[in-house]
C-alpha cells in the first residue's frame, strides 16, 4: 500500500499533467469525494482512539491509502472494514497540535482535519530555596516545563537580586550583589505563565561575618581543598596560594589566603611548613588598624565573649588568649614584610585519650636534688655516689678541657640506673658541672649546676605531635602529676621546653625532648627529659601567681637535634 502511495501515485499524477498539457481542449474530470461520517475531529489531550466511517461499499475499498499533512508521529491511521481508525498518543505539549488525513481510494479522495487539545502547562524547578554567601554570587536553577512561554520576576524591593532566563533551555540564573548590611536578607523569585504564578524560589543571603575563628580540625587526612571549601562556604574568597619549598636558609611555607566579609578583619591566611604533618601550622587574621590591637579591641572582646581565657602571659597591651577547648593559642603580632597587624592563631594538639604516667613524680635518686648547686659537693663526689652507692653505670663523660692545669675536670656526665632498679625508677641521670673557666665560678668549680632525668619511655611524660619535626607536649596526666606536687605551668622556655615551677620549694622543672644518638644503644634514641633546677631568689618572687588550667595547654615544643644543645 505504501509502495502504491509513494511511487505509483506520483507517476500517475505526472501522467495526468502530461495528458492535460497535450490535450488542453479535453474536458476536466470532476473529482469524486469520499463520503465520510466526519471531516473534522477534535481529540482530547490524553491518549485516545476515534473512528470515522467511509459511507461506501466495502468492496470498493481494496486499494485505499492515506497521507498525513504534515507528517506526524503522534497519530496512527488504520482501516477496519469501512471505518478509518485514528489512534493518538498523549499530548504533553502546552499547545494544540494539528494534522490532516488525506484518504485516497482510486480516483476518489477524502480529507479529515484532526486537532488534539493541548496539555495543561506544567512548570517546576529543581531548587525551591537558595543560600548565597555575603560576598554575593550566583546560582543556576533548572526549570522543567512543557512550554517556553514562562516568565520570571523578582519580588518588589529586592534590588540586590537579579535574574536572567533562557526558557528554551530551561535555565534560570540568579545573581546577588555583595551584602554590605549587617543582617541576613531574603527575597523571592517568581516564575509563571499567562499571568499565573506557578513557582517560587526563595533566595537567602547571609549577613557578612564580622568576627570569626580559623578552620578548626586537626585531622591529618584533610587536604587544602577541605580548607578552601570551608572558607568559601562562609563567604570568603580564595585570593592567593603559595607552594613552599625547603630552598634557602629557612625555606618558605605553603600559604593560602582569603578575602573575608569583614571590614575590620579583611584577610585570613593559613601557613604550613613543608615538612609539617597537619593541614596548617598557624592562621593569621589581618586587622585593619594602625596600631597593635589591645585588650579593648572589638575582636579581642568577641573572643573573650566566646569563652576564650587570658593566658598566663597576657597583658592588656600584649594579648595572649587560649580558646575554651584549648585548641587555639592566640596572640597579637606585627608583620614588617606586609606592614600590618594581625592575630596569630596556633592550633594546640591534644592527645587522643588517657596515657599512662608515674604513680609518683620522679625526682631522681634520693638526695640528688640536695647535691645540686652545693659548692661543697664536687663532681668526683657525684661520680662516687652514683657508681658506688647507687651502682649506676657511667655511659658518657665529657671533660671540661678549659684549663690545662686541671685535665680531669668534668663538664658533663650521664649515668644509667642499675639493672635491678624498679621500673618506675629506671632512668639516665645527666649532670653538668661548673668548668674551671666559667665566669666568676669562685669556689663552685666542679660543683653540680643542675641535673636532668632522662627517660626512654616517653609516653609516661609527653606525647609526640609530629614525628617528622619531633614536636611534642606534656601529657595531661603528667601535667596533673606535676600540679599535684605543687608545680604550676609557666610557659615555654626557648631551647629548654615546657617550664613548671614550685615557688614554695624554690624548684623548677623543664619537660623536654632530646636525641641521645651515639650515647645510648638502640634505634630509639629520642628520650623525654626532666630538667630540675633551683630557682633564683629574684625568680621566686616573680612566680607566685598561679596560671589558669587552660594556659597549661601549650603549643608543642620542637626537640633539639642533639642532647648537647639541650643545655641552658
Amino acid at each position: 500500500m505504501r509502495l502504491y502511495r509513494d511511487t505509483i501515485l506520483p507517476l500517475l499524477a505526472l501522467c495526468v499533467l502530461l495528458v492535460t498539457a497535450c490535450c488542453k481542449d479535453a474536458p476536466e474530470e470532476t473529482p469524486v469525494t469520499i463520503p465520510l461520517s466526519a471531516s473534522q475531529i477534535i481529540l482530547p489531550k490524553s491518549a485516545s482512539v476515534e473512528t470515522v466511517t467511509m459511507k461506501m461499499d466495502e468492496s470498493e475499498m481494496e486499494d485505499w491509502d492515506y497521507m498525513l499533512t504534515p507528517d506526524v508521529d503522534w497519530l496512527q491511521v488504520t482501516r477496519k472494514g469501512s471505518d478509518v481508525v485514528l489512534t493518538a498518543q498523549e499530548n504533553n505539549d502546552s499547545q494544540d497540535r494539528h494534522t490532516t488525513v488525506q484518504l485516497l481510494l482510486g480516483h476518489r479522495a477524502g480529507r479529515i482535519q484532526v486537532t488534539q487539545s493541548a496539555a495543561d502547562m506544567t512548570l517546576s524547578t529543581d531548587l525551591k530555596e537558595i543560600s548565597l554567601t555575603a560576598m554575593g554570587g550566583e546560582s543556576v536553577v533548572r526549570v522543567e516545563s512543557n512550554s517556553s512561554a514562562w516568565a520570571v520576576r523578582t519580588e518588589g524591593g529586592a534590588d540586590w537580586l537579579s535574574v536572567s532566563s533562557v526558557p528554551e533551555k530551561g535555565l534560570l540564573l540568579i545573581r546577588a550583589t555583595h551584602n554590605t548590611t549587617q543582617e541576613e536578607r531574603s527575597a523571592k523569585v517568581i516564575l509563571g505563565y499567562e499571568g499565573k504564578e506557578a513557582q517560587e524560589v526563595t533566595v537567602t543571603q547571609a549577613a557578612p561575618l564580622l568576627f570569626f575563628e580559623p578552620f578548626k580540625d586537626d585531622t591529618k587526612e584533610l587536604v587544602y581543598r577541605d580548607l578552601i571549601d570551608f572558607e568559601e562556604g562562609r563567604g570568603f574568597v580564595f585570593t592567593f596560594m603559595q607552594i613552599g619549598s625547603k630552598d634557602g636558609f629557612m625555606g618558605s611555607p605553603d600559604v593560602l589566603s582569603f578575602k573575608t566579609t569583614s571590614d575590620l578583619l579583611p584577610q585570613i591566611s593559613y601557613f604550613r611548613a613543608v615538612d609539617y604533618d597537619n593541614i596548617y601550622e598557624s592562621a593569621r587574621v589581618t586587622v585593619e588598624t594602625d596600631e597593635m590591637p589591645k585588650e579593648d579591641h572589638p575582636f579581642v572582646q568577641y573572643l573573650l565573649a566566646q569563652g576564650y581565657t587570658k593566658r598566663y602571659d597576657h597583658h592588656e597591651d600584649d594579648v595572649h588568649l587560649v580558646s575554651p577547648d584549648g585548641y587555639f593559642s592566640v596572640r597579637t603580632a606585627y608583620s614588617r614584610q606586609d606592614d600590618n597587624f594581625y592575630f596569630d592563631f596556633t592550633p594546640e594538639y591534644r592527645q587522643d585519650g588517657p596515657l599512662p604516667t608515674f604513680e609518683t613524680l620522679p625526682m631522681g635518686p634520693e638526695g640528688m636534688l640536695d647535691r645540686v648547686d652545693k659548692k661543697e659537693v664536687k663532681f668526683p663526689d657525684i661520680d662516687k655516689w652514683e657508681t658506688e652507692t647507687l651502682k649506676s653505670e657511667q655511659l658518657f663523660v665529657q671533660k671540661a678541657n678549659t684549663d690545662p692545669s686541671r685535665p680531669d675536670d668534668v663538664y658533663m656526665a650521664l649515668y644509667k640506673t642499675a639493672e635491678d632498679t624498679p621500673e618506675d625508677m629506671r632512668w639516665y641521670t645527666f649532670y653538668f658541672s661548673y668548668p674551671p673557666r666559667n665566669i666568676n665560678p669562685g669556689d663552685k668549680i666542679q660543683s653540680v649546676t643542675d641535673c636532668k632525668l632522662v627517660f626512654r619511655d616517653k609516653s609516661k611524660i609527653l606525647f609526640i605531635i609530629d614525628k617528622k619535626t619531633l614536636k611534642f607536649k606534656t601529657t595531661q596526666e603528667f601535667s596533673d602529676l606535676l600540679k599535684a606536687n605543687g608545680y604550676e605551668y609557666h610557659g615555654v622556655a626557648p631551647s629548654l621546653g615546657m617550664r613548671y615551677q614550685n615557688a614554695q620549694k624554690g624548684m623548677e622543672v623543664y619537660v623536654m625532648l632530646a636525641d641521645f644518638k651515639g650515647v645510648v644503644d638502640g634505634d630509639d634514641t629520642v628520650m623525654a627529659v626532666l630538667y630540675y633546677k633551683k630557682m633564683a631568689p629574684a625568680t621566686r618572687s616573680l612566680t607566685s601567681a598561679a596560671v589558669s588550667e587552660a594556659a597549661a595547654v601549650a603549643t608543642g615544643v620542637r626537640a633539639s637535634d642533639s642532647f648537647l644543645f639541650n643545655r641552658h
